[in-house]
């Protein structure tokens, strides 16, 4: 006999806890190594060692979702510049709306622009440096005041 609705939608209900409790572990342990950095309880090095290693991951984790990219050089930069837009947001409301963002999502941010950064990079010699089709646009008609538009 099969489970019923209700057991359906429990189970369900029980995975996505499991999960979302899984999420909340990832993200404590990335806070732990945002407030070392912070304290300074790393060496230079290390910290660049330990952003280059998020940046990477990150990279490898777009390019699996998101494989393909642009070879018009101008829409692979709308994909870092609307990355970059989502960390100035994130700044922002850290600054005026902290009940939104903190310092965490900054870095999430700043990481997945600076992933973005080196896709865009990582495909430099494969860019269509070509103008696109282009059309002209007439000068709208300005009415005279006093003219029905």
């Amino acid at each position: 006999m099969g489970m019923t609705k209700e057991e359906i939608l429990l189970e369900e209900i029980n995975a996505l806890e499991s999960e979302i409790e899984q999420l909340r572990d990832e993200n404590l342990g990335l806070r732990a190594e945002l407030s070392s950095l912070k304290e300074n309880t790393r060496k230079p090095d290390e910290a660049k060692a330990m952003i280059a290693e998020m940046l990477i991951a990150e990279v490898g984790k777009a390019t699996k979702k998101f494989p393909i990219w642009p070879t018009d050089p101008l829409h692979a930069v709308a994909i870092l510049n609307e990355e970059v837009g989502e960390l100035n947001q994130a700044i922002l409301q850290t600054i005026y709306e902290p009940e939104k963002s903190d310092k965490y999502d900054v870095r999430d941010e700043a990481i997945q622009a600076g992933a973005m950064l080196i896709r865009f990079m990582m495909s430099l010699d494969k860019y269509n440096y070509s103008c696109s089709i282009q059309h002209e646009q007439e000068v709208p008609k300005q009415s005279s005041e006093g003219e029905e538009g």
